[in-house]
């Protein structure tokens, strides 16, 4: 993507790490949202979210969109992981899952450094379902590292 209309400020890291419950066959989303008038692009993602305690079927997933494509599953980022198996995102090594979009790390690593873009009026929204047979009470830790710009438009 080409630079925005913008100017840098710095980098910032954002946690946005949640113990919040979600029950089976339930999700969760999280917006990253910056105030009015600012810009971030994602550079460095850290998701590590584990399988859900005592699962034994199904999958759990992760999607990262922007309403900018319309719903989620027109995702920048999208993991799916069999139950008995944790979800996995780093800036050096890519998505770890059994299903993965997109799945060339190459596509991988540039959707997770330069593609993932959030404005206050198109924020990135980060969904987990959890489609197991359990609820999942663990933390779900996600992490990102954003570069601010302050947009001019």
């Amino acid at each position: 993507m080409n630079q925005p209309n913008a100017s840098f400020l710095g980098i910032k890291a954002i946690d946005l790490t949640t113990n919040a419950t979600v029950n089976t066959s339930d999700s969760d989303e999280i917006d990253l949202k910056p105030n009015k008038g600012f810009i971030y692009q994602v550079i460095g993602v850290y998701v590590d979210i584990p399988d859900p305690i005592g699962s034994g079927a199904n999958d759990h997933e992760l999607y990262f969109y922007s309403d900018a494509f319309g719903t989620r599953y027109s995702s920048y980022l999208e993991v799916r992981v069999n139950s008995g198996a944790d979800i996995d995102i780093q800036t050096d090594s890519g998505l770890v899952g059994n299903t993965e979009s997109p799945t060339n790390i190459d596509e991988q690593l540039w959707a997770i450094c330069e593609r993932m873009w959030a404005s206050y009026d198109v924020p990135l929204h980060i969904l987990y379902r959890n489609d197991t047979d359990v609820n999942q009470t663990g933390t779900r830790t996600i992490k990102l590292l954003v570069k601010v710009y302050k947009d001019l438009l």
